[in-house]
């Protein structure tokens, strides 16, 4: 499940009115980063609600990971590099990887 984070809403459509398809950031569990950490960064970098971040927090230890953000590949790589910064395991899916 992809939750509504840095959906794109304005992703280019190509002619004949196919949408592009989008490329996924999934954060996965590690074993080095505390949970109120990940909570923190996923506020701070998503400018969400404690709330949300403790939901997806939850997601991400109980489930072992999951989608957070989908867009273009440019977005979304720069994305990955940004959470890889603050230490999280965050990986890019292409459109074909569901």
């Amino acid at each position: 499940m992809v939750n509504d984070l840095v959906s794109d809403p304005g992703t280019p459509e190509c002619t004949g009115g196919t949408r592009l398809q989008q490329w996924r950031v999934t954060i996965s569990r590690d074993p080095v980063n505390q949970p109120r950490y990940v909570e923190r960064v996923l506020a701070h970098q998503f400018s969400m609600s404690r709330e949300k971040a403790k939901r997806t927090r939850l997601e991400i230890f109980n489930q072992g990971q999951t989608e957070v953000a989908a867009g273009t590949r440019e977005r979304m790589e720069a994305l990955v590099q940004a959470l890889h910064g603050y230490g999280l395991r965050a990986t890019l899916g292409g459109p074909d990887q569901q």
